[in-house]
């Protein structure tokens, strides 16, 4: 079982459980789809999420959230070196087109629900 977050806390945190190896949880009860993954971070896309097209990356207890966009734009990180955001742009400038697919496919479901 994924440890509790509170009620609207940012903190997300990757679960490991081999179970479910492609979820990420970002509560007890919420998980989101891994879409990929560089290293030991994963690319993950909110499927409640909002405009701009962005993903958010978990990797322990780091956290950044990424611009889909050429080239991708940090706008958050909280937790990951230098070093592995200059490897984590350069991955998701490498999938642009996969991510934006997943965003736009993901995107357009919920707004037909």
């Amino acid at each position: 079982m994924s440890p509790r977050v509170p009620a609207g806390s940012l903190d997300v945190f990757d679960n490991n459980d081999k179970a479910k190896p492609n979820l990420a949880w970002v509560s007890d009860i919420i998980a989101v789809p891994t879409i990929f993954r560089i290293g030991n971070a994963r690319i993950v896309i909110h499927t409640n999420d909002h405009p701009p097209p962005h993903v958010h990356v978990l990797a322990g207890g780091a956290l950044a959230i990424i611009t889909i966009d050429r080239p991708p734009q940090i706008r958050q990180n909280r937790g990951f070196s230098q070093r592995e955001m200059r490897r984590i742009l350069s991955g998701i400038a490498e999938k642009f087109e996969l991510l934006l697919q997943e965003w736009n496919a993901i995107h357009d479901r919920q707004s037909r629900n």
